[in-house]
């Protein structure tokens, strides 16, 4: 995440002179709210966001993830590992080509 926003800020907030010229926001919603607050809290001064937003932020999330996994019956497992299936047999057909 740390990498994607310094990205962003390089190319899209800074002139040629490397002047700020634009500001950078940061949204996020649920788990995205989280993953910004934590991003910050470990950037400190270093953080290049003027502004955070965080919608239906979870501060426990132990306890959402927990209570997700639980409630779902399975699927939540079965999802994940449809996901992982996926990108690995695409990662594993790219390998093979260039190999």
């Amino acid at each position: 995440m740390e990498e994607v926003v310094e990205y962003i800020f390089q190319e899209h907030c800074l002139d040629d002179q490397g002047n700020q010229t634009r500001r950078l926001t940061g949204v996020g919603i649920s788990l995205g709210s989280s993953v910004l607050a934590n991003l910050a809290a470990r950037l400190g001064t270093r953080n290049r966001f003027d502004a955070h937003f965080g919608l239906c932020c979870h501060f426990e999330w132990r306890t959402s993830f927990d209570f997700v996994k639980q409630k779902l019956f399975g699927v939540f497992d079965y999802v994940l590992g449809l996901g992982m299936t996926v990108t690995l047999r695409d990662s594993f057909i790219q390998f093979d080509q260039l190999a």
